[in-house]
Order: C-alpha cells, then structure tokens, then sequence
C-alpha cells in the first residue's frame, strides 16, 4: 500500500460498495483521495458532487483538482450500476443512461485525466464477469462492461510509450448492494413471458448468497494488483471467474451459450 502514499487519487462513484472500499483504503495508505459521485458531498477538494456521463461537468472538476493537487496520479474508473429486463421493451432514455454512466463515463474521466497526468500515472478501468459471461436480460450492462475491456485494451496502445499505463479489472459477485441497486425493468410481454422475472429471481439469489466474495478481501486484491510494476490489459479478479473465463475461452460459443442458457433456466 505505500504505492499510494502522497498520490493524488480519483475514485468515481466512490461513495458506495467497490469505491467506498477502494476510497477507504486508500486514505488509510496515506493517499490524497478525491471522490467524484452524484451523491457526494460537493466539498470541492476531497469530495464532488459529478455525473460522469456529463464530459463539461468532468472536465470542469479534474481541473478543479489538477489545480488543487498539481497532478493527477491514479485514476480509478469504478462508477457504474446494472440494469436488468427485455432490451425491446426498456425505454430508451433507460437504455442511453446505462451506456452514458458504464461506458461514456469511463471515456469522460480518462479523458478529463489525462492532460493532467504524467509519466508513471495509472489508469484503473472497474469491469466486470459480465463482459464475458452473456446474461439473458442483463444485455445493456455486458454490453457496456465488455465495451469498458475494449476501451482499456485499445487506449493501451494510444498511450505507448508515454508512461502511462490503463487496465480493466473484472469482477464477479462481491458482497454489496450493487445487484439490488440494478435499474431493475419489469415490463414484459406474451415474448417474454415470465422468463425476466425468473432472471431476476435468479440473480437476487445469487446477490443473497454466501459464495459472493468479501468487500474487504476483494479491495485488497485490486490494490494488489494496480500496484504492479506493469498492467496487464485486462485482470479477473477471483479463482472462480478465471476458471469461468478460461472455459468461456476454450470452448466454442454455441456450447457456452448452451450451458448458460441451462442455468438462467433452472
């Protein structure tokens, strides 16, 4: 943890769940630790009050604190939330917001961050399973997740050779509000059926589970592994999901998708 002592930290959506753990435990470690969420106080040095998917209002506050800190050293792209119900039927101003906040707001940050950062900064893009394990009604947030992976992998190369690194982390189920939180659309049709309520079912169970992994332990192993010397493009972060991804790797679409769709059945 004495990677971060002295170090000008931004963590979005940093007020719950994942960011708070990271926020916390960044402070603990001696890190100037500034908080960007909706819901945060608006205290102007270590706490704003920011909708990541407005690029102006991101702009405006990484200037704000560039101007407080001289630098920006680690940027921690954490905010971000669910939704789950039928593509065709989610309206389209839900459908807009999930791709604003999980995928623009990522691209407004790193953005916003970048002219502020210098060679040996960091760039910690939060992702998920999701990217790789498609979940029926869940649609949207794989979508903006494996986006997220995407945007990692591709801004490594456009930042080569300048010093500053980028991965996406992804993780599984952590024990958190976060699936309970999710933009939950219930609209459905004689198309769909009851199945998105299954769905839903299915994962509030999951969310109640005793397998999810630990905040604390999980918060741990991202500052783990952000302190490597060098990145990786993209992390799993748990035994579990890399076992899953390596299977999703090996074999072939149409028998994952099989599997998959067995589970959501069940």
């Amino acid at each position: 943890m004495d990677n971060y002592k002295g170090k000008t930290v931004v963590v979005t959506g940093g007020t719950r769940g994942i960011g708070k753990g990271l926020a916390d435990a960044l402070a603990e470690s001696g890190a100037n630790v500034v908080v960007l969420s909706r819901s945060a106080p608006d205290n102007g040095r270590d706490s704003f009050a920011c909708d990541v998917s407005d690029f102006a209002a991101v702009e405006t506050v990484f200037a704000e604190i560039a101007a407080l800190y001289g630098s920006i050293d680690v940027l921690f792209n954490n905010a971000g939330y669910g939704q789950s119900g039928a593509v065709e039927l989610i309206d389209e101003k839900a459908l807009r917001a999930i791709v604003d906040t999980n995928l623009n707001g990522v691209v407004n940050c790193t953005r916003a961050a970048l002219p502020y950062m210098k060679e040996g900064a960091r760039i910690v893009c939060i992702s998920s399973a999701a990217a790789f394990v498609p979940m029926p009604f869940r649609t949207m947030y794989s979508v903006t997740k494996s986006a997220v992976n995407m945007f990692a992998r591709a801004m490594r190369h456009e930042l080569d050779g300048t010093g500053i690194q980028i991965t996406a982390l992804c993780l599984g189920d952590v024990r958190t509000d976060f699936a309970a939180r999710r933009d939950k659309q219930t609209t459905t049709s004689a198309r769909y059926g009851e199945r998105i309520a299954q769905v839903d079912a299915f994962v509030d169970k999951r969310a109640s589970a005793k397998g999810k992994a630990d905040l604390g332990k999980t918060v741990k192993a991202l500052l783990k592994e952000t302190a490597r010397r060098k990145f990786r493009p993209t992390r799993i972060i748990g035994a579990k999901w890399k076992a899953v991804s390596v299977i999703v790797k090996i074999l072939p679409d149409y028998v994952t998708d099989r599997i998959l769709a067995k589970v959501f059945s069940a």
